[in-house]
């Protein structure tokens, strides 16, 4: 499974046309309670901003299964299965594997890396893989009108 669009190598100036996104790596995680914000003995709640978490995405409070990947980007899907080929792109969701303008918010990369994570639902009977391109398809407007190799 792979999604598939041009791919822009911005420190190079190229693109590639139709290139190979992949997830290469996933790992599932499960939170058994609700995370509370940090303490704020000065709110009347005892939280900050009285624990409201309406603003902050899922999976960085609420119980249940997150999954967490890394995406490899090829020059194509001939690339991803040739071992002589090395990918062309890597997102990760640990900071130092990335590009250094990811702290950028209007580069594409950044949007890329803020989804690398996400809440899992398990009564959709679909693995995590599949949800995850669905993830990306659905919530990273790069992604949504790329086709995708199954």
């Amino acid at each position: 499974m792979a999604l598939i669009r041009d791919y822009e190598v911005a420190e190079l100036g190229l693109t590639v046309p139709n290139a190979y996104f992949v997830i290469d790596h996933i790992s599932l995680s499960k939170r058994k309670f609700d995370e509370n914000l940090p303490m704020d003995p000065n709110h009347p709640s005892g939280f900050t901003d009285g624990n409201d978490r309406s603003n902050i995405p899922e999976f960085l409070w609420k119980a249940g299964w997150h999954c967490t990947f890394t995406m490899v980007v090829y020059a194509s899907s001939e690339a991803r299965n040739d071992e002589t080929k090395n990918p062309i792109g890597y997102f990760s969701a640990r900071p130092s594997s990335n590009s250094p303008d990811d702290t950028n918010p209007d580069n594409i990369y950044n949007s890329i890396l803020q989804n690398l994570t996400f809440s899992y639902d398990e009564a959709a009977g679909t693995s995590c893989f599949k949800q995850a391109y669905d993830h990306l398809r659905n919530n990273v407007d790069y992604f949504s009108d790329a086709t995708s190799d199954e």
